[in-house]
């Protein structure tokens, strides 16, 4: 009985961390936006006839004690084992039932659990345990979503500030192409006189010291171009 104790002790001062920021009229809010979810759920989709499970000795023998319909609770209405809360909120979640989606694409999924653990902290010990994992999964998501986040920020800054250096260094690269260009020219107009054309090129690239296939390719580039 400790150990249960215990463990509901840690489930819900986790909840009460992850509501820190949310003082108790914004936690009623949630909670009325959450119940009204529950409701109409209830009434498109519940079991017409509930039963409560008060966890009586008798409950084993003679099965739950039927409750009215319009007096249920949402979670009695949904055929769980042990109705509670935090059980149909899961439910609806992985159900993508759309008012229930609506509110927790708004405010977090992880909140709602952690309002409903806090809410609730006397559910039975699986369903508070359940819930806390969820919650504990989406904190867990929600941090490596971030990371990402942030990691594609930081590539994209460092992409911005490449950019500028990348502009500078390929307007100094188009300077040196228009140096060797000069230089392939000038000794072109120098060598022409005494050098046979299919040796040419050779020749220029030995004067120049570029290699012979740049030599030749920028050639042919000047020839198009009249030289310039």
């Amino acid at each position: 009985m400790f150990e249960a104790n215990s463990t509901k002790a840690i489930i819900c001062d986790d909840a009460e961390r992850e509501l820190a920021t949310l003082d108790e009229r914004w936690r009623e809010r949630l909670w009325n936006l959450v119940y009204s979810a529950f409701k109409q759920w209830k009434q498109e989709h519940g079991n017409r006839e509930p039963r409560a499970n008060l966890g009586m000795l008798s409950d084993l023998v003679t099965g739950p004690k039927p409750i009215p319909f319009d007096e249920a609770e949402p979670w009695q209405c949904a055929g769980f084992l042990t109705p509670c809360p935090t059980a149909l909120a899961i439910k609806l979640w992985e159900d993508n039932y759309p008012p229930f989606s609506e509110l927790t694409s708004a405010v977090g999924m992880r909140f709602v659990l952690a309002m409903l653990i806090c809410r609730f902290k006397d559910s039975p010990q699986d369903c508070l345990f359940k819930a806390h994992r969820y919650m504990n999964q989406m904190v867990a998501m929600e941090s490596i979503g971030m990371k990402l986040l942030d990691e594609h920020r930081t590539a994209i800054e460092a992409q911005k500030t490449r950019r500028p250096a990348g502009k500078g260094r390929g307007k100094q690269l188009e300077v040196q192409k228009d140096e060797k260009y000069k230089r392939i020219r000038d000794a072109e107009k120098a060598l022409a006189p005494k050098t046979t054309p299919r040796a040419l090129s050779k020749c220029i690239a030995i004067d120049t010291g570029l290699p012979i296939r740049y030599v030749e390719k920028a050639r042919k580039e000047l020839a198009k171009t009249g030289g310039s």
